[in-house]
């Protein structure tokens, strides 16, 4: 049995302040309100040694891309071009997003 534990990298991402007026001022209100709410953005069950330690930085940019991704993906890519900038994913997330990286709590669901 492996002593290596398995962890997932977990990330809070909240909507800039930047980004909730923008919205505000092109009268996306609604928008707006639903960025305000936090989202959370987590790797799939890793090793924590090997697959964690020395990739932080490669699983941030794994979370801004995937999290440009679904909005993408949810919102379309011409309106994500209109109201963001048509900007690679990364520098989308840097210019409206951010990322702050949270520990976790595995809780048992067998009630």
């Amino acid at each position: 049995m492996s002593q290596n534990p398995v962890v997932r990298v977990t990330y809070v991402v909240r909507a800039s302040r930047r980004l909730l007026a923008h919205l505000t001022e092109l009268g996306e209100g609604d928008l707006a309100e639903t960025f305000a709410n936090p989202t959370v953005v987590m790797t799939q069950p890793l090793p924590y040694e090997g697959k964690i330690e020395g990739h932080r930085t490669l699983i941030l940019n794994k979370c801004k891309s995937g999290f440009v991704t679904d909005l993408r993906d949810f919102l379309g890519e011409d309106v994500c071009a209109a109201m963001f900038g048509d900007l690679p994913a990364a520098a989308m997330f840097d210019a409206w997003w951010e990322a702050e990286e949270a520990d976790a709590i595995e809780i048992a669901t067998d009630w």
